[in-house]
């Protein structure tokens, strides 16, 4: 969610500060483990699902477009097959009018699905499995091993794609 000079208003339940949205329930497995998630971003809202779950999410994202982050705080981190669906406006309009959903934060008609669509189809690669082409950032903190994007023991930081993206679906 909302890194550097980015802000958006997260959904309940948030941070102390109210700058992050928190989990509304917990589905990470544990280790060894591997989560899945899904992100939707369509008018600058975002929604987040953790294994077919809803968890947390944000309106007003400002700005609505711009490069992804992957952030790791030096602490052991692994992704793994990445993958992007760009939504152009008709899309996005699509998606968000095919199944909306009564938003617990704002009361009000949500601009995003709240059940994340497992369809494959038209999702490309964000991350080959085998170098850090198409990233830019702290790309020193992170190393390729056996087709998994890893942060290095003790290092990390902001990975950044090095396109930028409006309305998304991301896994």
């Amino acid at each position: 969610f909302p890194v550097g000079s980015s802000s958006m208003k997260p959904f309940p339940p948030v941070a102390p500060n109210g700058s992050r949205s928190f989990p509304k329930s917990k589905h990470s497995l544990g280790t060894p483990e591997w989560n899945h998630y899904f992100i939707r971003a369509i008018d600058g809202e975002v929604r987040l699902w953790v294994n077919g779950h809803e968890v947390s999410g944000g309106s007003d994202c400002k700005p609505a477009t711009g490069h992804l982050c992957l952030e790791a705080e030096g602490a052991p981190v692994e992704f793994r097959r990445l993958k992007i669906r760009p939504l152009d406006a008709a899309a996005g309009k699509a998606a968000a009018t095919t199944s909306p959903a009564i938003s617990p934060a704002t009361s009000s008609t949500s601009t995003a699905p709240s059940v994340a669509p497992s369809a494959e189809q038209g999702f490309t690669q964000l991350f080959d499995g085998k170098t850090l082409a198409g990233w830019q950032g702290d790309v020193a903190g992170y190393e390729v091993v056996d087709g998994e994007l890893r942060c290095r023991k003790g290092a990390g930081g902001k990975l950044l794609t090095a396109e930028e993206y409006g309305d998304f679906d991301l896994r």
